[in-house]
């Protein structure tokens, strides 16, 4: 799914997050909660060349941190770092850039990020605009 991600979407250049959504769900007979988080995103996909609105599906979130100030909208995208290690798959929307053009790098201190075991994602519909 990752791979069928990135080459839609290439690194989200450009998109807009709509609505966040974070959920706990409380997993009978396990220790702890099951952490999702849902995310509506208006993008363009590279191999159509329309915009879209999608939603990322992310399960078993492990970390998960989202803040805006007075001086960063944390909600416009410039490139997003999606990549996956074993079980782990990051997506940092606020990347580093690494080589100052296509080399992205996670973010310590980025302002939306998100680690978890599972993504998938639902074309909600085509945008106009």
């Amino acid at each position: 799914m990752i791979a069928e991600i990135k080459d839609k979407y290439k690194g989200f250049h450009d998109a807009l997050i709509l609505n966040v959504n974070y959920s706990t769900v409380d997993v009978r007979y396990k220790l702890g909660t099951k952490r999702n988080l849902i995310a509506e995103v208006h993008v363009f996909n590279q191999q159509t060349n329309i915009w879209e609105i999608i939603k990322l599906i992310f399960t078993d979130v492990i970390k998960f941190r989202f803040f805006e100030s007075k001086k960063i909208c944390s909600t416009a995208i410039f490139e997003t770092y999606i990549e996956q290690f074993d079980d782990l798959v990051v997506f940092d929307f606020f990347a580093l850039q690494v080589d100052g053009r296509d080399q992205l790098a996670e973010d310590p201190n980025s302002t939306f990020v998100v680690h978890c075991k599972e993504v998938k994602y639902e074309v909600m519909g085509i945008s106009m605009y």
